[in-house]
């Protein structure tokens, strides 16, 4: 399955990925996903914005 990487770093992230175990690589994904939104949130937070954030599953 190919997918398009939109960055740079993703895209030298990606041959890193598809060595590793899946389970770890998609658990890894998710903590940094959830990482990333913290930030992106406690950024806005801090600019006084607010935007509706899609529920995790």
């Amino acid at each position: 399955m190919q997918y398009p990487v939109k960055s740079f770093w993703l895209a030298q992230a990606k041959p890193d990925l598809l060595q590793r175990n899946s389970v770890d690589a998609a658990n890894d994904a998710d903590a940094l996903a959830r990482f990333a939104q913290g930030r992106l949130d406690a950024l806005l937070r801090d600019a006084g914005a607010s935007l509706p954030v899609p529920p995790q599953s």
